[in-house]
C-alpha cells in the first residue's frame, strides 16, 4: 500500500531539508528505494555505483558528486530523517478519557492527555500533558508518564517513572519482576523485587522488550537511548544516555553501560559488569568481563575485535593444517618401517 501521497516541488523540498536542486524542478509525491524507483518519487541513492541501475528521468537524492537530476547534499544520510518526516503519515493526537477506560483513585491526568479504549490505571497514577495511551495499556499504582509520551497498545507498566517524549511500542513490559531467585536445600526461593524503573527523556523501547524493576534500587535507562524489539534488560541495570541496543540483546542484572554504547544484535552481557562509554559490542558477542571505554569487541568471550578476527582466520586454516599433520604422521610411520 502506497502511503506516500503528499505532492511537493523538489525546489521546495530541498529548502526544507537542506539539499541542492540539480536540473529541472518537478513535482514528486513521495520517496522510494532504488528497487522501487519511480518518476513520481524521489529515489534515495547513497552509493554512486548504484546510480547506473537507476533509469534516466528518475529524480534522486544523492551525494554532490552525482551527475543526475534531483537533490544532492554533502551527507544525504544526515538529512534522511527530515526527508522522511515530511512524508510520514503521523498518528492523530487525542485528548480525554475513553468511556471504556478504568481509572483508579487519586490519579492526576492532564486534560491534554489521551487515555484510550480499555486502558486500566491504578491508584495515584500521574499522566502528564499531551501523553497518548493507546488501547489496552495497563499502568500500575503510582507510576508517572511524562509529557508527550506515547504508550502503544498492550504495554504493561509497573513501578516506573517514564520521561518526556518516550515511545513504548506495543507489548513492551516495563517494571516486571527481576529474575531474582535463591537456591536453597528446600527449593528455589523467590527474592522480592521492590525497586522500580526510571526511563529518561526521548527514549524509545521496541515491541516485546522487557525492562525489569530493581531488586532494591532502580533500573535506569538514560536520555535518548534507543532499544530495539525483543530486548531484555535485567534488574538494577544502569544504561547510559544515547545508547543503541539492537534486537535480541540481553543484559543481565546490575550491569552498568556507559553513554553512547552500541550493543549489536543478539549480543549478551553477564551480570555485574561495566561497559565503558563510546564502546561497540559486535553482534552475538558475549561480554563476560568489564570492557573499557572507546573500544570495539566481538566474539565469545568478547575481546578486541581485531584480535578476534585474527583468531577466526587461524581457525579457518585448521582443516588444512590438520591434513598436513596427518600426512607428516603417515610419512614418519613409513620411514620407521
Amino acid at each position: 500500500m502506497d502511503k506516500n501521497s503528499k505532492r511537493i516541488l523538489l525546489s521546495e523540498l530541498g529548502k526544507l531539508i537542506g539539499a541542492e536542486l540539480r536540473g529541472e524542478d518537478r513535482e514528486i509525491k513521495g520517496v522510494a528505494a532504488p528497487e522501487e524507483a519511480s518518476t513520481e518519487k524521489l529515489c534515495v541513492v547513497w552509493d554512486l555505483k548504484e546510480l547506473n541501475k537507476i533509469s534516466e528521468g528518475i529524480p534522486i537524492l544523492s551525494v554532490k558528486e552525482a551527475n543526475r537530476d534531483g537533490l544532492v547534499a554533502e551527507n544525504p544520510r544526515l538529512i534522511l530523517p527530515a526527508l522522511l518526516s515530511i512524508f510520514e503519515v503521523k498518528k492523530p493526537k487525542y485528548n480525554g478519557i475513553h468511556p471504556s477506560a478504568i481509572i483508579g483513585k487519586d490519579c492526576d491526568i492532564s486534560p491534554s492527555a489521551w487515555i484510550g479504549p480499555c486502558c486500566v490505571l491504578g491508584d495515584n497514577v500521574k499522566i502528564d500533558e499531551f501523553a497518548q495511551l493507546e488501547a489496552n495499556v495497563y499502568i500500575d499504582d503510582g507510576c508517572v508518564i511524562g509529557k508527550g509520551a506515547v504508550i502503544e497498545s498492550n504495554v504493561s507498566i509497573r513501578r516506573s517513572q517514564i520521561g518526556a517524549n518516550v515511545i513504548l511500542h506495543s507489548n513492551s513490559v516495563i517494571g516486571c519482576d527481576g529474575f531474582g531467585f535463591l537456591p536453597t536445600p528446600s527449593g528455589i526461593l523467590k527474592i522480592p523485587q521492590i525497586g522500580g524503573v526510571i526511563i529518561g527523556d526521548n527514549v524509545e523501547v521496541g515491541s516485546c522488550s522487557a525492562i525489569d524493576c530493581g531488586t532494591i534500587g532502580d533500573t535506569e535507562i538514560g536520555d535518548g537511548t534507543r532499544i530495539d524489539n525483543l530486548v531484555q534488560i535485567g534488574h538494577n541495570c544502569k544504561i547510559g544516555a544515547n545508547c543503541i541496543l539492537c534486537g535480541k540483546v540481553g543484559v543481565a542484572g546490575s550491569t552498568v553501560v556507559g553513554d553512547n554504547v552500541i550493543l549489536a544484535a543478539e549480543a549478551s552481557v553477564r551480570d555485574h559488569v561495566k561497559i565503558g562509554a563510546n564502546t561497540q559490542i559486535a553482534g552475538r558477542a558475549g561480554v563476560t568481563h568489564n570492557i573499557p571505554s572507546g573500544v570495539t569487541v566481538s566474539g565469545f568471550p568478547a575481546q578486541d575485535h581485531k584480535k578476534e578476527l585474527k583468531q577466526q582466520a587461524h581457525i579457518s586454516r585448521l582443516p588444512k593444517l590438520y591434513e598436513r599433520v596427518k600426512k607428516l604422521e603417515k610419512t614418519a610411520e613409513m620411514e620407521k618401517e
